[in-house]
Order: structure tokens, then sequence, then C-alpha cells
């Protein structure tokens, strides 16, 4: 029986291209064995497995402009940009709750991208029984200079995409015959050095964790070899490889509503578009 695999970048806001896609596969009710997401990706990924379509548009855009989420005030206030605390809260939860009973009685596995701040390298974790909690989402969110270092397990954690941008290599370790993979990057895209500010920064503020940082350092090297190799694996016919066909003109904090909406519906398109192609590779 063929085993099937679901692979979520991250990208911040981006990731609304990333939602369109995958409330389309809830529209069309495909399953996947085994599901994988990376920061924001994470998120989705949870959204998808509690088969909650447009959940994760509809809360992005509801709370995108309210402080207690997103922007200086949480960040003073709490130390994160993106307060994910409020993100996965009961305020949110309450208008629009979360199915756990779906999440709990899915077959599908989940697994969020952490980088472990002591070793630089990335992690695969679950959420054990699913609770209200979901520290496995926040950690692989947890963006460095903007979000805490998360503890779990005596270990800390910072953003997966640090270490670990496009994990399709974890499901084919693992055995998956089939691996779809959602980018929020255009295939000419190459991740450009790091800037030396936020190089600096990280050496002062991470200085107990020099393989974090050197693993930040690395990054772009690391994801555009990544990048190219998901490309090839393309063309061989292991992966399939949904993303923007030109590249998404917004910033991390873009507050545009409208724009991000139209994202969402490129990734809806797209997705529609590819489908035939999609239903073929993965019935192959």
């Amino acid at each position: 029986m063929t085993k099937t695999a679901l692979i979520i970048e991250g990208g911040a806001l981006r990731t609304f291209f990333s939602m369109g896609v995958i409330d389309y596969l809830l529209e069309k009710q495909l399953q996947f064995d085994y599901v994988c997401g990376v920061s924001a990706g994470s998120m989705i990924g949870l959204n998808y497995i509690a088969q909650q379509k447009k959940r994760s548009m509809h809360v992005d855009l509801r709370f995108l402009h309210d402080s207690r989420y997103m922007g200086i005030r949480p960040l003073l206030h709490y130390g994160e940009f993106f307060n994910l605390d409020f993100l996965c809260g009961p305020i949110v939860n309450q208008e629009y709750p979360l199915n756990f009973q779906q999440i709990q009685q899915s077959t599908q596995r989940l697994e969020a991208v952490v980088t472990n701040c002591f070793t630089g390298r990335s992690e695969f974790l679950s959420e054990t029984g699913y609770d209200y909690d979901l520290h496995a989402v926040k950690a692989s969110s947890s963006y460095p200079l903007a979000s805490k270092i998360k503890w779990l397990h005596g270990q800390p954690y910072l953003d997966g995409s640090i270490s670990n941008s496009l994990p399709y290599q974890r499901a084919l370790d693992q055995g998956y015959d089939k691996v779809v993979v959602v980018c929020t990057r255009d295939a000419g895209y190459q991740m450009p050095m790091v800037n030396l500010t936020s190089l600096r920064l990280m050496r002062r503020y991470y200085h107990k964790y020099p393989n974090l940082v050197t693993a930040y350092q690395k990054r772009p090297q690391s994801y555009n070899q990544q990048f190219q190799k998901m490309l090839q694996l393309q063309t061989t016919g292991k992966i399939f490889v949904i993303q923007p066909v030109q590249p998404l003109e917004l910033a991390n904090t873009e507050t545009n509503l409208a724009y991000l909406y139209e994202v969402y519906q490129r990734g809806w398109q797209l997705c529609q578009t590819v489908w035939i192609q999609l239903r073929s590779f993965l019935d192959s």
C-alpha cells in the first residue's frame, strides 16, 4: 500500500499561499499518512489534521491587526513579536475552536520541526496527546530575536526553519513512497546571505548557544542546497512540489488583508490547476 507524506514549509505570512493549497486539498478530501510542518507550516498542518478548512486563513485575517497578537506590544510585554500563546490560547479558540477530537481520532501523523539551541540541529516533535498548549507547534514557530526560547523536556528550542526549512528527506528516510511539498518560494528563488546586523545580534543574544548561531549563519547555504535538491527530486518523480509561479511580494509583517487573501486565492487556484497531475503522481 502506498504511503504518502505532506511537507508544509514555513515563511510567516507567505504561508497564506500554503493555506490556500491545503484548503483545496481539504475540499478534495485528500488525506496523507504523514504531515510535517515547519514554523507557521506546523500550525497549518494542525488545522489540516483537524480537517478544518479555512480556519488558518480566518484566524490570521481576524487577529492580524489585534495588538495582543502581533507587533511591538506583545514583543515588549511577552518577548514575542508574534504572540503564540495568544494565537493558540482560549480567546482565539473560543471564536474559532480547534477540533481536538478530530485530531485525537486521526490516524495521520503530525510532526513539527524545531531547532535545538544546544546542537543547532533539527528535531521532530509530536504534540503528545494534542493538548491545548500546543508546545511543539509554538516551538516550531518561535523565530530567533522575535520570540522567546521554548523549553521542552529540558531542551531549548527555536524555529525549525533555522536548521531544516524543507524536511522532505525526513519523509523519504521513513519510507514514505509519495512526498508532496508545499513551498512558499518560487522555483527561481535563492536565499541571500545573512544580514550582518542580524548575525551580530544573534551572536550577542544567543552567546550561550554557539551551534544555534552557526546554524543561523549557514542557513542560506543549507536552504539553497535543499531547495535545488528538491527541484531535482521532482524531475525524477520522487516528490511533487506545489509552489508559487511568481515570487510572493510580501513582508513577514504584511498587514494588507486584501492582499493576503489574494495570496491565499493564488494557492487555492494553483492547487486546483495542478490537481490532475497531483492525483496522477499519488496514484502512480
